[in-house]
């Protein structure tokens, strides 16, 4: 496929594809197995779980592993606790701050609060 043309950014999209692909060929030429899984507590990609999340309105984590996990009653490892967290801040947590953004703009406003 010939470059010329290309943005550097569909550049950088089409060398990292091509890099995946190879990574992923080269696995398998090796007898490895590939998976998109998360981790051994939720076997499934990290978009699949948003998904699973958002449609379920999952608001913790302990929620989150006993509808969505492998292990329900696992407490989960440095790599789903994070993402987790970063995908209910993502749905719950946006809306309360500019909530209480708001709140306090209005208070000001009316002089009931005082500013330091």
């Amino acid at each position: 496929m010939p470059l010329v043309g290309l943005s550097p950014r569909s550049y950088f999209a089409l060398t990292l594809y091509q890099i995946t692909a190879l990574f992923n060929a080269e696995m398998k030429k090796a007898g490895h197995t590939l998976n998109n899984h998360l981790c051994a507590h939720f076997v499934m990609s990290r978009a699949d779980l948003f998904s699973i999340i958002k449609v379920k309105r999952l608001r913790n984590f302990n929620e989150v592993i006993r509808e969505a996990g492998a292990i329900k009653d696992a407490i989960g490892c440095e790599i789903c606790k994070p993402v987790v967290g970063s995908i209910l801040s993502s749905l719950y947590v946006q809306k309360k701050v500019c909530l209480i953004t708001v709140t306090n703009i209005l208070i000001r406003s009316l002089g009931t609060m005082s500013t330091l």
